[in-house]
């Protein structure tokens, strides 16, 4: 029973430092955010890069990486606000 719940312990551990990567990203004019590692849509937010800062824009174009589904919230709010 111990070794059962230690091993459950050690795979909640390992599970939350496996967080998934993201790339967000302009295309097409708007900014999508995509999965890393499959290049696959994970989201559309529906901004347009005309409504952000050339500065953003510049680092878009390019892919920003973000670790993490609560880093991606801040990110995109902090982009699209």
């Amino acid at each position: 029973l111990h070794s059962t719940s230690r091993r459950q312990r050690q795979m909640c551990i390992r599970d939350r430092c496996e967080e998934d990567v993201f790339i967000l990203k302009i295309e097409d004019g708007y900014l999508n955010v995509y999965y890393k590692e499959t290049g696959n849509i994970y989201l559309k937010t529906g901004t347009m890069s005309s409504n952000l800062p050339k500065s953003d824009v510049m680092q878009l174009e390019k892919g920003v990486e973000i670790t993490g589904k609560e880093a991606l919230r801040r990110a995109v709010e902090d982009y699209c606000s």
